[in-house]
């Protein structure tokens, strides 16, 4: 709706159904934007939690190769 100051044909009770009518679009574009922004904290969820799961097996198989290559020589040593 364009307003100049010309426009006074709208009565006040127009006027209110359409500033309620926008609200309301305003709503509905808002409960929209909250429920893309609600999948897309999910989605970055489940990356974290993968990416914490990944780090995890990673320093896991880390520190058993470590362990692995100290006591191989000890045992080694311990045998001759």
């Amino acid at each position: 709706m364009t307003a100049s100051k010309n426009d006074t044909h709208l009565t006040n009770t127009t006027k209110i159904a359409l500033l309620e009518q926008s609200v309301i679009h305003i709503n509905e574009t808002l409960l929209r934007m909250e429920k893309r922004f609600d999948s897309l904290d999910k989605k970055m969820e489940q990356g974290f939690m993968e990416c914490r799961q990944l780090s995890w097996s990673h320093f896991r198989w880390l520190l058993g190769t470590i362990l692995v290559s100290i006591i191989i020589p000890i045992v080694k040593g311990m045998h001759t």
